[in-house]
């Protein structure tokens, strides 16, 4: 089920996929590598929300160590700006 179809309903147990850079928030080059830009990072957030407030008992929030880039290839990935958040500091593992 997508964030999106989520609203309103509740569930035991929330997976929440795609917790890397790059994917979730949406994030798009910049003139250089380090530069940071999330289009949509208050609609992003506010999905975001919808989706960890959707938990009853446990959300797992899922980050992988290797993703795939718009090249194809696979590289190692970050953690996504929600997880650095510094009020989220000790909270997960």
């Amino acid at each position: 089920m997508t964030l999106h179809k989520s609203k309103g309903l509740e569930f035991k147990i929330v997976l929440h996929l795609d917790m890397e850079e790059w994917s979730f928030p949406h994030r798009i080059p910049g003139v250089n590598r380090s530069d940071i830009n999330y289009p949509s990072l208050e609609e992003d957030t506010n999905l975001h929300y919808v989706g960890i407030t959707r938990a009853e008992e446990y959300c797992i929030l899922v980050q992988t160590n290797m993703r795939r880039n718009a090249n194809g290839g696979y590289a190692p990935s970050s953690p996504s700006y929600f997880l650095n958040l510094p009020q989220l500091t000790g909270l997960y593992q």
